[in-house]
């Protein structure tokens, strides 16, 4: 119950009535480390990350559209300075925030070719998302 009380927005109110006294458990926090270990962070894109491709209404060009493709990582708000290691670590893009949702993107072609795709290569996604990868990397190059 102390984890479960300690993730996300804790204990539902059910659970609280059953159990008055849990004590969530300390969270790692991010602010003091830093993302060290490139296999961790490939295994949270695993779990985490997005791989898109859009096709946008366009107002330039010959066919009157565009495709935009998109590595996207969106977290709790809460998470925001997870996500801003994200953009020292892949050294690109910017990360957005709300009052829910935070999300590191990345669109810009030559640094998802440098340094997402590149860093992917080398630090493979295991799993149904490496498929995802793959199609990315494609349509990329």
């Amino acid at each position: 119950m102390a984890i479960r009380a300690s993730i996300n927005w804790g204990l539902p109110i059910v659970l609280k009535k059953a159990f008055p006294n849990v004590e969530p458990v300390k969270r790692f926090t991010v602010e003091e480390s830093t993302i060290s270990d490139p296999y961790w962070l490939a295994g949270f894109v695993s779990g985490d990350g997005h791989f898109s491709v859009s096709i946008l209404n366009s107002s330039t060009g010959k066919l009157g559209v565009q495709i935009q493709l998109k590595f996207k990582i969106t977290q709790h708000s809460k998470n925001s300075k997870l996500l801003e290691k994200f953009l020292d670590y892949y050294n690109c893009e910017q990360v957005y925030l709300t009052k829910e949702l935070g999300n590191f993107e990345v669109t810009k072609l030559s640094d998802l070719d440098e340094n997402i795709i590149n860093f992917f290569l080398r630090y493979l996604i295991i799993g149904v998302k490496s498929k995802d990868f793959s199609s990315f990397a494609k349509l990329l190059n």
